[in-house]
């Protein structure tokens, strides 16, 4: 957790939301190299 008011006292970020984020970004990226996969490699 990098950075949260319970874990330290920060003003940047949210250890809360921050994970929901990143999966969110993840998985747009695999879909991104899925298509990318399919129109060109197969």
């Amino acid at each position: 957790m990098r950075c949260s008011k319970w874990v330290a006292n920060c003003n940047a970020g949210d250890s809360s939301t921050e994970p929901y984020v990143v999966t969110h970004h993840l998985i747009l990226s695999h879909a991104a190299a899925v298509k990318v996969y399919r129109e060109k490699f197969q």
